[in-house]
């Protein structure tokens, strides 16, 4: 679903773990940077999955050193459930998204 949004798009793929789900954007996407707190994820994903449109970056998601406005859309799948600071991270997407950009999440609909 994610592909046909992100033609053509600078995208960051937050929390990419080891980096499959970066390389299936960047077949559609202009540019993909995948970013994981998990420095091994991070290595795995830079010896499997390279491609001159990937860029993969250890870093935590909520403290990205990323300009403002620098992606066109941001991408990031069954991550906002495994953290505390979800208020700061849904911040940090809002500040490196482009004014017009798009940002794709998905998180389990768990019942109480």
């Amino acid at each position: 679903m994610a592909l046909s949004w992100v033609e053509g798009l600078n995208v960051l793929d937050a929390a990419c773990g080891e980096g499959y789900g970066s390389y299936l954007l960047s077949t559609k996407a202009k540019s993909v940077t995948g970013v994981d707190i998990a420095k091994d994820a991070i290595a795995h994903a830079n010896k499997h999955y390279k491609k001159d449109n990937i860029e993969f970056v250890a870093s935590n998601v909520i403290t990205m050193d990323f300009a403002d406005n620098s992606f066109d859309a941001v991408v990031s799948f069954e991550t906002l459930e495994h953290l505390g600071e979800q208020v700061e991270l849904m911040a940090e997407f809002k500040g490196v998204l482009k004014p017009d950009g798009v940002l794709i999440i998905s998180t389990p609909n768990k019942k109480k």
